[in-house]
């Protein structure tokens, strides 16, 4: 399982994993330098069977960086090498987004049970069914999910008329 972070600034990916994201170059700076190759910029995890490319070290890099080729071509050599390719994007509907969720075999939409992300994540299965992406390719995953903190899976369930994929519990 690889998890690349494509969220330049809200990464968090090489943070929650206790990653050194600082010293180790990241996901911009393999597509900005064509000599870093994926194992490069690639950390396995030390107790998990997971590797992990953080985002980089430049938060100031516009999203068209992610737009290019070369980003592409990351990507396209991750699929063939890992059995699992998990991309953390941002929570907006931008190019790269698109171009990814274009690329992925199912997208995991994760979903806090709370009524603003309630809101939010409805607004997003709209615009995922306005761009035509077929509601087989997504699934809903609840968040925080424990007995008697916010909505409940039923809640959710039926105000997004969709079935909830997975909960994971706080």
């Amino acid at each position: 399982v690889l998890i690349v972070d494509a969220d330049l600034r809200g990464s968090n990916v090489a943070a929650h994993l206790g990653f050194d994201d600082h010293s180790f170059p990241g996901f911009v700076e393999a597509i900005l330098d064509t000599r870093l190759t994926l194992d490069a910029v690639v950390q396995r995890h030390a107790h998990l069977n997971l590797s992990a490319i953080s985002a980089g070290r430049r938060p100031s890099a516009p999203y068209e960086v992610l737009k290019s080729p070369r980003a592409a071509e990351l990507l396209a050599e991750a699929r063939r090498r890992y059995d699992y390719v998990i991309v953390d994007t941002p929570p907006a509907f931008e190019d790269h987004v698109l171009q990814a969720f274009d690329e992925s075999d199912l997208l995991l939409l994760l979903l806090t049970p709370d009524v603003p992300a309630l809101k939010n994540l409805k607004i997003s299965l709209e615009m995922l069914e306005l761009l035509n992406y077929p509601r087989n390719k997504w699934r809903i995953v609840l968040n925080r999910a424990a007995p008697k903190v916010g909505l409940s899976a039923g809640d959710v369930e039926k105000t997004l008329k969709t079935p909830i994929f997975a909960s994971i519990p706080s």
